[in-house]
């Protein structure tokens, strides 16, 4: 049979208080009249509720024994005892377990699990999970998370903070029979429930509950003896280097995202106002208007011209329009023959109108000039962004760490008397591998041993921070040279050339040719040279940085020079190789 079905209709909002918040807000009357219907019924109540802060929200401390749950964790962090932060498997559940799970941690607590149950496996609903736990766990555990469970059907119901007492009360009950058998955890914690809503017995309100801790109390009769796998987070490699090390990391790559959507906005604010047309907008007809001021109104046929025979002027005007804005300037047979013949000052107005004309010519290149500014500055942004996006999503993503090799790695330094080695795979699944700056491990017979341990080739390996990395050695080599002579009768190259190797195996060759020659085109050179180099040892694409810097270097107008910029890239691990051009054809590499 059926559910049947009843649909509980809000009644409309007061017709006064809708239209007066449509008005006000700007917002549709419907948006407005479903406000209305949730109480948010002034504009003030509305401004709160599309821009809440955290001013607004409620004192935790409301929430009945809030103060003694906070004393109970502190105790817990203080005596070192396991805590386990259980969460639902949706949004908001999982965001909370993280919430938790991550302040604990970054207060210093290490003896720290969490869970989230399978949504396909275990379904909704952790009443079955606070019997398992409570059973397995203890009375800590099992009060842990009845309460959890609680919690998160109170919040659900937007009740008071009923079940949450319950099932805490029942994992407490349960927790007691730690070591014995199951049937007697199940019947304790469904006594337990049935005790506890007769105690507050509300007319019938909460009925279902002891049916719920039935149900789960069969279901984990069924549950198999042997206890789940924890979860528990995955240790990064180089964490051993400093317990805020993965927090730090992720708080710089949550920064720099939130950086990188400001830089986002301001593109999009830029760009809602750039149009090409924006640089033409300026009528031409103002040419002759601005003529006709300064000629025409003191000329004695002024009345016939602009009156009686204002359309033959008109034509006249507009016939000229093209060819002289074509031309930049205004010629005499650009004008019909009755009207030149008519105009009783034709040279002066002539004169008159390539002044105003070279005047509207002028405005119009600056306008122009605006706009490729502004473009350049939002394009600016625009790769600004991407390259910071880029930068947050490498820094929060976590390094794969390679367990055989580690074993490896660990019992070579042991054969030292050494630790705290790691090996692991960057972004791009190249290995990387960090030992300490021990001495014995700086020489290269260290290092070829240890390549031979791990499989891999190695480059030589960089210090910094008391440690010394490792990086996967390159299968392919390359060559490169640079020379470079001045022009005859010139003290100085106006080129530039440099090259140099990234440390993620690519292999660069640039050159950069500055206008003109002699020190001035030497100087210009140089500066876009090191600009683009800095660009790409910090890990920018090579498109993108050609284009930033040529972006940039150009928006100094009249006063700096222009470059050509010929940039070869080497992928040294794949043999790719790409050229990069702006400016004449590519002509450097041989």
């Amino acid at each position: 049979m059926p559910i049947e079905k009843r649909w509980v209709v809000k009644p409309q909002g007061d017709s006064e208080a809708v239209a007066k918040l449509a008005a006000v807000l700007r917002i549709s009357p419907v948006l407005a009249n479903l406000l209305v219907q949730r109480g948010i019924d002034t504009v003030e109540k509305a401004d709160k509720f599309f821009k809440p802060s955290l001013a607004d929200l409620h004192d935790p401390f409301l929430m009945k024994d809030m103060d003694k749950a906070v004393e109970r964790v502190e105790q817990a962090v203080r005596n070192n005892e396991k805590i386990m932060v259980y969460g639902d498997y949706d949004v908001d559940g999982c965001t909370a377990v993280a919430l938790v799970y991550k302040f604990l941690r970054q207060i210093g607590h290490k003896n720290l699990m969490f869970y989230i149950p399978d949504r396909y496996t275990e379904g909704y609903g952790i009443s079955v999970k606070g019997i398992d736990l409570a059973a397995r766990k203890g009375v800590g555990e099992g009060v842990l998370a009845g309460a959890c469970a609680g919690v998160a059907l109170d919040l659900a119901s937007g009740e008071q903070p009923y079940y949450s007492m319950v099932f805490a009360l029942a994992g407490l009950a349960c927790g007691l029979c730690k070591g014995t058998r199951k049937i007697v955890a199940a019947l304790v914690y469904v006594l337990t429930c049935f005790v506890a809503v007769l105690w507050s017995w509300d007319g019938g309100l909460h009925v279902g509950l002891p049916m719920e801790a039935v149900v789960g109390a069969i279901v984990f009769l069924v549950l198999p003896v042997r206890p789940k796998k924890e979860q528990a987070l995955p240790a990064a490699p180089g964490a051993g280097r400093g317990p805020d090390l993965e927090s730090s990391r992720q708080a710089i790559s949550r920064k720099m995202g939130e950086m990188a959507s400001a830089f986002h906005a301001l593109y999009d604010t830029v760009q809602e106002t750039l149009h090409p047309e924006s640089a033409n907008t300026e009528n031409p007809a103002e040419i002759f208007t601005s003529t006709a001021d300064k000629v025409c109104a003191k000329c004695v046929l002024r009345t016939t011209c602009w009156q009686k025979e204002y359309q033959d002027t008109r034509r006249a005007f507009n016939d000229a329009t093209g060819p002289i804005l074509e031309r930049g300037r205004a010629l005499a047979t650009d004008f019909s023959g009755q009207f030149s013949a008519r105009c009783v000052h034709f040279p002066e107005l002539l004169g008159e109108v390539n002044r105003q004309l070279t005047a509207f010519l002028r405005r119009r290149q600056a306008l122009r000039r605006t706009w490729q500014t502004r473009s350049a500055l939002c394009s600016q942004y625009a790769r600004l962004d991407k390259f910071m996006r880029s930068a947050a999503t490498e820094l929060s993503t976590g390094l794969t760490p390679d367990l055989p090799r580690q074993e490896k790695l660990d019992g070579f330094l042991r054969s030292m008397n050494l630790s705290g080695g790691v090996v692991y795979y960057d972004k791009e699944g190249r290995l990387r591998v960090e030992v300490p700056a021990a001495e014995e491990l700086k020489t290269r017979s260290a290092r070829r041993e240890l390549a031979e341990i791990l499989g891999t080739p190695l480059r030589e390996g960089e210090e910094e921070n008391n440690r010394i990395l490792f990086a996967q050695a390159e299968p392919f080599r390359a060559t490169a040279a640079l020379a470079g002579a001045p022009r005859q009768g010139e003290p100085v190259s106006g080129d530039t050339g440099i090259w140099f190797r990234r440390e993620d195996g690519m292999l660069f060759l640039l050159l950069c040719d500055g206008m003109g020659s002699g020190p001035g085109a030497k100087q210009e050179s140089a500066q876009a040279a090191k600009l683009i180099e800095r660009f790409l040892r910090a890990g920018m694409d090579p498109a993108e940085a050609v284009e930033t810097v040529s972006s940039a270097l150009s928006l100094r107008g009249e006063a700096g020079g222009s470059t050509t910029i010929d940039l070869l890239s080497v992928d040294l691990f794949t043999g790719r190789c790409c050229v990069h051009k702006q400016g004449a054809r590519f002509r450097a590499a041989r």
